[in-house]
């Protein structure tokens, strides 16, 4: 009995180990796996997060996980729990937009109706990634070696937009969604503007998110900023535009939602603060402000070339149509701007924003 059993259990070994095998073997074809939990972001971490610090525990626990995993390119990650699809998929998007570190990122993803364990597909290998990343690292640093510890946080976000928008050319691309393609290689669209001021904002130690949703019905993302403990629209692709004659324009910067509705947001995945602030837009920290027509000349002859590029908020609607039937009409005002220009001008107005634009050259 003893010499049977003692066989028995010698074939259950052979057997457990040969399945163990087996597991290790099918694990190393389908790729590097990570089994180890991840801990919580940190209280420091999850402040300049907002949409992860708005999650539930269990959230924040795929959050992490997902990240953690992701940064070290396993293909294969263990869940901290069981998650449906539907949980799995929001959290994942999440990181995916909130995380513009994590560019190789494949534009393909796997769900199953229950999740313990995840598949992650990966534009690029290990290797290629990391050469990336130190390219794109490069090119952030180059940029936020121009921000300055005696600048206050609207500054240093103006800084990083105006530069950002210097640099990189609206063009569709393989890379053009994401931050690598606006830092390394010059060329983004919408996500990927956005995903680059958030890289560099994060490593400023600024606290920005990125907003997915429409505009006029097309897909679109922007960022919202916190300036001192206020949140407010940003969209730096909108800000570089061709109307703009190769100058940054400012339209776009640092705008409460009442300016804001031709963004619509998606709130899919996440909620986004609500942006009411006013005093830190581009205009009003600036006293880029027309209270009344009356003024116009006065501060058309202080704001023409004060900066690159002269704009400047009207205060009301009303005050706006005016300044710019003045702009258009008004011999007096149009000899002043010639007189302070190359005599080459014209103007355009946002009517959403209540902003004018005087364009030079």
């Amino acid at each position: 009995m003893r010499s049977g059993l003692r066989t028995r259990i010698a074939v259950l070994l052979v057997l457990l180990a040969a399945l163990t095998l087996m597991t290790l073997t099918a694990r190393k074809l389908r790729g590097a796996e990570s089994s180890r939990s991840y801990p919580l972001l940190s209280e420091k971490e999850a402040a300049m997060r907002y949409p992860y610090a708005h999650l539930d525990e269990r959230g924040r626990a795929l959050y992490s996980t997902l990240l953690g995993g992701i940064r070290e390119h396993a293909e294969w990650i263990t869940l901290p729990d069981t998650y449906t699809d539907k949980e799995y998929e929001r959290i994942y998007l999440m990181v995916g937009m909130q995380e513009p570190e994590l560019f190789a990122l494949d534009d393909t993803y796997e769900l199953a109706e229950e999740m313990n364990e995840t598949h992650i597909r990966y534009a690029y290998d290990a290797d290629e990634t990391a050469r990336m990343a130190e390219k794109m690292d490069a090119a952030a640093e180059a940029i936020l070696k121009r921000i300055s510890p005696a600048q206050n946080e609207n500054q240093k976000l103006l800084m990083l937009h105006d530069l950002l928008a210097e640099r990189t050319e609206y063009l569709e691309t393989d890379k053009s969604a994401t931050a690598y393609g606006a830092l390394a290689e010059g060329m983004a669209q919408c996500e990927g503007y956005a995903k680059a001021y958030l890289y560099l904002a994060r490593k400023a130690g600024l606290n920005v998110m990125n907003v997915s949703g429409t505009s006029d019905e097309t897909p679109h993302v922007w960022n919202v900023a916190q300036i001192d403990g206020t949140y407010y629209n940003i969209d730096v692709t909108w800000d570089d535009s061709e109307s703009f004659r190769g100058k940054t324009g400012h339209t776009y910067f640092a705008m409460p939602d009442k300016f804001w509705t031709d963004h619509k947001t998606d709130t899919t995945i996440y909620t986004p603060p609500k942006c009411v602030g006013t005093k830190e837009t581009y205009y009003a920290a600036r006293g880029l402000i027309l209270n009344s027509v009356t003024q116009l000349d006065d501060k058309l002859r202080t704001w023409i070339g004060l900066y690159p590029l002269t704009e400047f908020q009207c205060t009301d609607s009303a005050t706006m149509e005016q300044a710019v039937s003045e702009i258009r009409s008004n011999p007096y005002v149009m000899n002043t701007i010639s007189d302070l220009t190359d005599g080459s001008w014209s103007y355009m107005c946002d009517r959403e924003r209540r902003v004018v634009v005087i364009l030079t050259g």
